[in-house]
């Protein structure tokens, strides 16, 4: 069975949406999708509510991983970040990112 990881993202004041977005399909998204314990990794920009709601929601992206096992996952994310290489990834996306909350879990089926 495998689990889902959400990562709930919002960018820094600062943060250029265009160039994170970059940073993402150059950067994040080769690395994740690398890495042995996913199965999938998509991000989404959030765009608006549904519903009618008015404003904008406070989440910017949603980064959605099928992973083969949560703890797997984390052990791979910390291997790939292990180096200078991982240093300067982890201080781009931070300088990006101002805020995000990670989750796991399993689909209900």
């Amino acid at each position: 069975m495998t689990s889902q990881i959400v990562f709930l993202s919002t960018l820094a004041d600062s943060a250029e949406p265009a160039e994170f977005e970059r940073f993402v399909m150059e950067e994040v998204l080769p690395l994740a999708r690398a890495l042995p314990s996913v199965v999938s990794y998509d991000v989404i920009r959030v765009e608006g509510f549904l519903e009618g709601r008015e404003g904008l929601p406070h989440v910017q992206y949603v980064d959605i991983a099928e992973v083969s096992n949560a703890s797997e996952y984390e052990r791979d994310v910390t291997a790939a970040l292990d180096g200078p290489a991982g240093v300067r990834f982890d201080k781009t996306w931070t300088g990006f990112v101002a805020e995000w909350v990670p989750l796991h879990g399993t689909v209900l089926d």
